[in-house]
């Protein structure tokens, strides 16, 4: 993989970028400068953005498979017995969004036996947002290794994602 980019849209349009030339993960926004469309532009609203360490923000992808999964569930149980913050959306890009926005957090998903099924998610969603990740001092896991580590045989590739913080 050589780039990747994630964005969010809503009361703010930006999109958090690798920068293969200056080796960085930029945050870029898009600012309105009139009615008409084609006088927008993108802007430089972050530059360098860094996942720091550790983290206080947790978001609980796929929570059901705490029924299933005992190691997951006493995961979630240690972030909120600790004073983690809980975030979530329900979804992987804007969770991973807001890893990105504070500079730290932990965005999990974890399946459960019978129920994985085989989606794209993987190769267009989980590699991408593990590379930023990773290129921001950040991390990224299959619970054993980095998923940039991770060989993908074909589009129905499924795996327990860990990212953000370490």
């Amino acid at each position: 993989m050589v780039g990747a980019a994630l964005s969010c849209y809503g009361s703010r349009t930006n999109i958090v970028v690798y920068n293969a030339k200056t080796k960085t993960v930029d945050e870029l926004t898009l600012q309105r400068k009139s009615k008409d469309e084609e006088d927008n532009e993108w802007i430089m609203s972050q530059k360098g953005m860094k996942i720091k360490p550790e983290g206080r923000f947790f978001s609980p992808g796929n929570a059901k498979s705490m029924k299933y999964n005992k190691g997951y569930r006493e995961c979630i149980q240690y972030w909120c017995k600790n004073g983690y913050t809980l975030r979530y959306s329900g979804g992987m890009a804007p969770d991973c969004f807001h890893v990105f926005m504070k500079g730290e957090g932990i965005f999990s998903s974890v399946s459960f036996p019978g129920k994985v099924k085989p989606k794209l998610r993987f190769l267009y969603e989980v590699c991408p947002i593990a590379f930023l990740s990773e290129m921001a001092g950040g991390s990224s896991s299959d619970g054993y290794k980095s998923i940039l580590d991770v060989a993908c045989t074909g589009y129905d590739h499924v795996h327990d994602i860990i990212i953000g913080s370490s």
